[in-house]
């Protein structure tokens, strides 16, 4: 057993390192990775144009200010986690076969790729953030301040985004099946967010297996978004009432609580666990196949 162990922890950081020189070595394309979350949010604030679009006040429309911007922050987080993972696996299949006739551990050779780029997330999320506090204004919340609630659920779902993107990559074939997968996936968290659509039903069902939809409860709940809720016109599905039917708690959609605040969070880290064993599973059961 301490063999094992000891050979499982040579093979993560021998593989960890090798990937993170491998990254590194290729500048350019690191550069861009770190700057494209903070550029899309300054495109987010180019086109939202309101310094003070998460301050609550009541809206006049079905879309508040503030829901339409952490429902953009979530896609963006979503986009980048799934972009930068769903080709890892597979474009490295010949190479990791190879290494496979050696002995290499298929969970550390998964483990590995998932920690550096987590680490990467976590950089792309204290940038985002910053760009985030420095282009909107803060709003108050009764929770906790606004900052770490917008770093901590960033990364969160960076993450869970990235462990998902390595499930798509394990479970493809080649390139071309990854894309087509990750657009897929991409679509599917949009319209199961519970945003843009109002879900009930087995859509609703679906939506509780999305990151979507709670990241977007994550950066919501503090914001007091039910303060702004239009009383004149149709109420988006954000503001109505839902339920988890697994857990103990029955609540409102991001009512502001830290019962709420807690279970949101704590469903990504569950999902980032979830991906990330099926991975494993998969790389597994495809080394099995080719030895």
């Amino acid at each position: 057993m301490q063999s094992v162990i000891q050979t499982f922890i040579i093979h993560f950081f021998t593989q960890a390192s090798r990937y993170w020189r491998l990254i590194y070595a290729s500048k350019t394309s690191f550069i861009a990775s770190l700057a494209a979350g903070p550029l899309t949010v300054l495109l987010l604030r180019i086109v939202v144009n309101n310094h003070q679009a998460l301050i609550p006040e009541q809206s006049t429309t079905a879309f508040p200010p503030a829901l339409k911007v952490v429902f953009i922050l979530t896609c963006i987080n979503i986009l980048l986690g799934l972009l930068f993972s769903s080709q890892e696996i597979v474009k490295s299949q010949v190479k990791y076969q190879d290494e496979r006739l050696y002995g290499l551990n298929p969970i550390a050779y998964i483990a590995s790729k998932l920690t550096i780029k987590s680490a990467i997330a976590i950089v792309q999320a204290f940038l985002i953030a910053i760009l985030m506090l420095a282009v909107f204004k803060s709003p108050d919340s009764s929770l906790l301040p606004w900052a770490i609630n917008l770093l901590l659920t960033t990364v969160l779902t960076i993450i869970a985004a990235l462990s998902l993107g390595f499930l798509i990559s394990t479970a493809s074939k080649n390139s071309e099946q990854a894309s087509n997968l990750m657009l897929l996936t991409t679509i599917a968290q949009i319209v199961l967010s519970g945003v843009l659509f109002k879900v009930e039903g087995v859509s609703k069902v679906l939506s509780w297996f999305s990151i979507s939809r709670w990241s977007v409860s994550a950066y919501a709940i503090p914001l007091d978004l039910n303060a702004q809720a239009p009383s004149s016109v149709g109420v988006p599905s954000i503001f109505q009432e839902t339920a988890q039917a697994s857990s103990p708690i029955s609540l409102e959609a991001y009512t502001t609580s830290w019962d709420n605040l807690w279970l949101s969070w704590s469903i990504l880290v569950v999902y980032v666990l979830i991906y990330f064993g099926f991975a494993c599973l998969l790389q597994m059961k495809a080394s099995r196949d080719q030895l």
